[in-house]
């Protein structure tokens, strides 16, 4: 479910405090950015760290008010191309 859904950026962190982003906007598929309904979205990271990954989704909304995700985490002991992580989006 989306309210006054503008976009999403994805960030990353090392250390689960200080986060840069790692995707590109990712607009809403929300019509008019409300939706009552679930929606999909898929981002691959590709390039993540060795070691414990944090990822949490920033929200903007038509007003320009942010909003985030909680933290999730993944670690990687080898480094491959990309990693996938699903984050199911509940943004207050």
């Amino acid at each position: 479910m989306e309210q006054n859904s503008k976009h999403f950026v994805v960030r990353r962190s090392m250390d689960g405090i200080h986060f840069i982003p790692v995707s590109d906007m990712i607009p809403s598929q929300a019509p008019n950015g409300n939706s009552q309904s679930i929606l999909n979205y898929r981002f691959i990271d590709s390039k993540p760290e060795a070691g414990i990954n944090y990822y949490r989704i920033r929200q903007t909304d038509f007003d320009l008010k942010m909003h985030y995700t909680e933290i999730k985490s993944i670690v990687l002991e080898m480094i491959y191309k990309s990693a996938c992580i699903q984050i199911p989006c509940r943004i207050n």
